[in-house]
């Protein structure tokens, strides 16, 4: 005979609770006296040891199927004086129906639990009962009322509660977007229920998110107590059975895990990994609840990660938290894992020790601490030492005018106090290792107010802090040189965080002069990437390859060639290579490392070499493989960090600026960056800086397509937000005000572009010393406007200072140096310096090739091509843009704008020499592409058609030659106006027929 469901469930608990030769006894046994029965067992058993997670739970999972269904017979059902309206909830011990009372008394809508039917003979009775008790004791505003209780017709308990219009805890913060503070206090309304049941001797034993509802009015409610226990409870009533398995794994203590006696400590437990959860959206362990073996395992074994580590380390779990509708972290995680470094992971961790004596011995002790946070006083997890009190009492009390005197204070005072303590330990490394921990740590949290994603104070301020702190190290520390290397570090790394990199340059050098030795160690290593970090922002490229390259061999040498930190070292270096010109070096240094950085378990690292080489395949123009790597790393960062998080934006914004150009590409760069926009918008302040980037590249590519409206609109808000700022903020202001003279140069402002251009240069020139690029693109946008209008030798000096400018920082082989070339050869153009323009294209032609570079050759040919059409050199055009056709349709896209200007230069040139019926050709596939790219009715391509009606003219096609013309003059008229030379021209082409 078969068995049942019931036989297989009760055999197959028995069976997992069970280890070694007693299992294998009990299954011996079980073989011999019920083989069919064995057969399903030892299935469910194997697949439970592939930790299949499909099958990991087959038995229950069945038997709750058939508890669904019994419970659906309920609906429209009267119980009591309550009708069943819909069922809320299913559990292991019976479901959750709404019901509304219709005896007239009054009106009140309840949830209402019924006992499962499948259990009436089980002990799970008695737990029902209970839990009516233990709610019938309790009165509590964060505990869900019991109202009434009795017995069904069929028998089964049921028992009638407050209805709480929530959702759980965990979702509640996730879509309210609560602040880590924020969250904490809220908890505290948990801990508040949970102190207030154990206080009535009651321990809740399955604190879960799904138990902790939380109301549109933001007020906590505790539900179920079914497998509650009472501290004094009858011993018949036995509610501790370790066959049952009553719990939740996923918050489950050592002690329920084990089966030994549950306390109040048990409880403090369960809320302190619900806190984790709710602080960084993972579980303590690695393992999920899909490998019940293996959680197990880790909970009664692993030491759970510091909260701060997990956010930030990539390699870890989702933990469903009891709902199929849990939302991913909404918080950024590198600055919550500033936030919980130090006393939250201290807080947390102390709750979850597997030790019951080792937690908090209350939860009005774990709630205490956590107020104690809030409050920036000193909390009982952390260690009291001097220098911690020192700093809590300084954040607490120190306002924004008085932080830097008592920084600098607190610093000097502290220092000596552990100099003295240096004289006095027998053991004078360990002490200085301590000192360096103890300093280290006073450091970074008395300036962590500095950095800008922990507060919005005042930055001069932090800035005195800074400089006063650094003038003492020489007298407080000459005499302690590791404790002086590591501080100067530390000091660095705050420079670094608020964007002055010449002092960390300078107090990074200092650190390794003191660090030098035989030997390299980490620290050193993480000082020298510090340095070279530095140096990268301030474009001494040279000095940043030798210090990267050394970096990379010995991380190799210390760590191997696979860590995440020579990895990451690697992807410096390939960025410094894309910075300086050479894509082709940044993606043949990079490429080799995709697999290892693949296989690092850490999203921030191995994105960052991906980023890397996706950054390099799209400067080489290989879009497809630059598209897919980073549509990879956006996926990798959403996955771990959520769609909200910043380093995911940014990467979305990369995504959006490597779209190919053509319609479809237009269209997707245009609503990724209308995504990020619009989550900047909701996720930082109205006036971040990361929000006017974002406007700034939406609204270039707007004008890189002549969507000048929306252009104009990106522009004008951005600058907006950018007049709020401080004078000399930084270089998003010279950014939008070149892109808000570009948009005058076509709007024909010509005057106000200049005036624009002029502005920026002086404002550049009064705060930069060394090579600035923004100055050398600036020279270049005003020498094109004087260009206009007609300016010749002014647009010729600022294009050869902005060739020097380019010079200055990338050497003379270099695309960016190209593009100056290529400008002036546009003057020259428009001037009617042909022949200078000839010999100069023939120069910049060499150049390009010699680069290397796909796009440097391409938009070198398309220039010089003009040169040459110009200068009636046709074969040369036809000769170039021939053989390089197939070459330049691919490097391009089709359609692509610059595709059709280089096929419209191809049909010049056919028309040129008198193949008009091939130039005829060549200009219907420019018009396409053209059109595609900026619409049929735009002045490019009227006048690619009064070239194609030229030709069609010149092979008697009059009637369409006159329709081309005709179409072209609607155009031109309408952008251009009459009186535009354009449109002369084309009214005369038709006027002559």
């Amino acid at each position: 005979m078969e068995p049942t469901w019931q036989e297989i469930e009760q055999a197959f608990t028995r069976a997992t609770d069970l280890a070694g030769e007693d299992r294998n006894a009990y299954l011996s046994r079980l073989r011999q006296d019920q083989p069919a029965l064995y057969a399903r067992v030892d299935a469910l058993l194997l697949a439970d040891a592939r930790d299949d997670e499909v099958l990991h739970q087959p038995i229950r999972n069945s038997a709750q199927d058939l508890a669904d269904l019994d419970d659906d017979r309920w609906q429209g059902r009267q119980v009591g004086v309550y009708r069943i309206t819909g069922r809320i909830a299913s559990g292991g011990m019976g479901a959750v129906f709404l019901a509304d009372r219709i005896d007239e008394t009054y009106q009140q809508q309840v949830a209402l639990k019924i006992m499962s039917a499948h259990l009436l003979q089980s002990d799970a009775i008695s737990r029902f009962r209970a839990e009516r008790q233990i709610l019938a004791n309790l009165a509590h505003p964060n505990v869900a009322q019991l109202l009434d209780g009795g017995t069904t017709d069929e028998g089964l308990p049921y028992l009638v509660m407050e209805y709480i219009q929530g959702e759980p805890i965990n979702i509640y913060c996730e879509r309210q977007r609560l602040s880590v503070s924020e969250r904490l206090a809220l908890f505290t309304q948990v801990c508040d229920a949970v102190d207030y049941a154990h206080r009535n001797l009651v321990v809740h034993r399955d604190i879960k998110p799904s138990n902790i509802l939380v109301t549109d009015a933001g007020e906590v409610k505790l539900l179920d107590f079914g497998i509650a226990k009472l501290i004094d409870v009858d011993a018949s009533a036995d509610l501790t059975q370790v066959g049952t398995r009553a719990m939740t794994l996923d918050f489950a203590s050592p002690e329920q895990v084990r089966g030994d006696t549950i306390s109040v400590g048990s409880d403090v437990y369960a809320l302190g990994v619900l806190l984790y959860h709710l602080l960084t959206g993972h579980s303590p362990y690695k393992t999920t609840n899909a490998n019940i073996r293996n959680l197990e395992s880790s909970i009664l074994q692993e030491e759970p990660r510091k909260p701060s580590v997990v956010l930030t380390s990539g390699s870890t779990s989702k933990l469903d938290m009891d709902s199929a509708n849990s939302n991913p972290f909404s918080l950024d995680p590198a600055r919550v894992s500033r936030q919980l470094s130090g006393d939250l992971d201290n807080i947390v961790l102390m709750a979850i020790r597997k030790e019951v004596d080792q937690r908090y011995a209350s939860v009005e002790a774990f709630k205490q601490d956590i107020e104690n946070y809030l409050g920036n006083r000193p909390v009982n997890a952390h260690r009291a030492s001097i220098v911690y009190r020192a700093a809590k009492f300084l954040r607490r009390n120190a306002t924004a005018a008085s932080l830097a005197a008592a920084s600098v204070l607190a610093i000097i005072g502290i220092t000596a106090a552990f100099t003295y303590q240096l004289a006095q330990e027998r053991d004078i490394a360990q002490t200085e290792r301590k000192v360096a921990e103890q300093v280290t740590e006073f450091v970074t949290d008395v300036f962590r107010t500095a950095d800008p994603y922990e507060n919005q104070g005042d930055d001069l301020t932090v800035r005195q802090a800074l400089d006063q702190a650094t003038s003492t190290l020489d007298e407080q520390l000459n005499e302690s040189p590791a404790l002086k290397a590591r501080i100067l570090h530390v000091l660095g790394s705050v420079y670094y965080g608020l964007g002055f990199y010449e002092q960390t340059q300078s107090l990074t050098r200092q650190s390794l002069a003191l660090q030098e030795g035989d030997t390299m160690t980490p620290k050193q290593l993480e000082t020298k990437e510090l340095l070279a970090d530095a140096t990268v922002y301030l474009s001494e490229y040279d000095e940043a390859i030798e210090l990267l390259t050394t970096l990379v061999a010995q991380r190799s040498d210390l760590l191997g060639p696979q860590h995440n930190k020579t990895i990451n070292a690697v992807a410096s270096l390939g960025d410094v290579y894309g910075r300086t010109g050479d894509p082709a070096r940044q993606l043949a240094f990079c490429e080799p490392y995709l697999e290892d950085a693949r296989a690092l378990t850490q999203v921030a690292e191995k994105t960052w070499l991906l980023v890397c080489v996706a950054t390099a395949l799209d400067l080489l123009n290989q879009d497809e493989r630059s598209l897919e790597i980073y549509e990879e790393v956006a996926a990798l960062q959403k996955a771990a960090w959520g769609e909200e998080d910043l380093t995911y934006l940014l990467t979305l914004n990369n995504l959006a600026l490597a779209q190919p150009k053509t319609t479809e590409g237009l269209a997707n760069s245009i609503a990724l960056l209308t995504q990020v926009i619009e989550t900047r918008r909701r996720v930082l302040d109205p006036k971040h800086p990361q929000l006017v980037e974002a406007l700034h590249n939406r609204a270039n590519i707007y004008l890189n397509n002549s969507l000048f409206t929306e252009a104009q609109s990106d522009v004008d808000e951005a600058l907006q937000i950018v007049g709020t700022y401080p004078p000399n903020s930084g270089d998003l202001h010279i950014w939008l005000e070149i892109l808000a003279a570009r948009l005058d140069e076509v709007n024909s402002k010509y005057d106000a572009a200049e005036a624009r251009y002029k502005t920026v240069i002086d404002s550049i020139t009064q705060h930069s010393d060394g090579a600035n690029l923004w100055l050398a693109k600036t020279y270049a946008g005003l020498g094109k406007v004087l260009g206009i209008t007609q300016r010749y030798d002014e647009a010729l000096e600022w294009y050869r200072l902005s060739k020097l400018e380019f010079e200055k920082a990338y050497g003379t082989n270099h695309i960016e140096v190209i593009y100056s070339v290529l400008g002036t050869l546009s003057i020259l153009l428009q001037s009617g310096d042909t022949e200078k323009a000839t010999q100069m294209a023939w120069d910049a032609i060499d150049q390009a090739n010699k680069l290397g570079n796909e796009r440097a050759i391409f938009e070198t040919m398309v220039v010089t091509n003009k040169v040459f059409l110009k200068a009636e050199k046709f074969e040369d055009v036809l000769q170039s843009t021939r053989a390089s056709r197939a070459s330049a349709e691919k490097f391009f896209g089709n359609p692509s704008p610059e595709y059709g200007v280089f096929l419209s230069n191809l049909a010049d040139a056919e028309a040129g020499i008198g193949d008009h019926n091939n130039s005829i050709e060549t200009r219907e596939l420019a018009i396409a592409q053209l059109g595609a790219a900026v619409g049929d009715d735009h002045p490019v391509v009227a006048v690619q058609k009064m070239g194609m009606a030229k030709s069609l003219r010149a092979t008697g096609r009059d009637e369409s030659a006159i329709e081309q013309a005709q179409s072209a003059l609607a155009t031109l008229t309408q952008y251009l106006g009459e009186d535009h030379p354009a449109s002369i021209t084309a009214r005369e082409f038709i006027d002559a027929q």
